[in-house]
């Protein structure tokens, strides 16, 4: 489950330009809300690797359990101070480290 992002730039880009067309030449700026906890890479030249996860996709199912046998729950707490949900970038990242196996 990918979030196709650069189809939603077309939109933005889209409505941007639906907006002049109907007279509001005068737009000075624009708000994006984002999405909290989805997930994706950005390489050292800043270009997107890939098509960002939602946090909806299955592969972080279960990658709590597996992460608190390398840190416990005291020290990732510690660490992090986040509520732990199997979303969180920590547990995205390690799931990413890990081997895939086909479902």
């Amino acid at each position: 489950m990918h979030w196709d992002v650069l189809a939603l730039f077309e939109e933005i880009k889209s409505g941007l330009k639906l907006a002049v067309q109907k007279g509001h030449s005068d737009i000075q700026s624009i708000g994006v809300d984002t999405w909290g906890v989805d997930f994706g890479f950005i390489g050292n030249d800043n270009a997107l690797l890939g098509f960002p996860y939602c946090y909806r996709d299955v592969r972080t199912k279960g990658i709590m359990e597996k992460a608190f046998k390398k840190v416990s729950r005291e020290d990732l707490y510690g660490i992090t101070g986040i509520q732990f949900m199997q979303f969180n970038s920590v547990f995205q990242l390690y799931s990413a480290k890990l081997p895939t196996t086909p479902h």
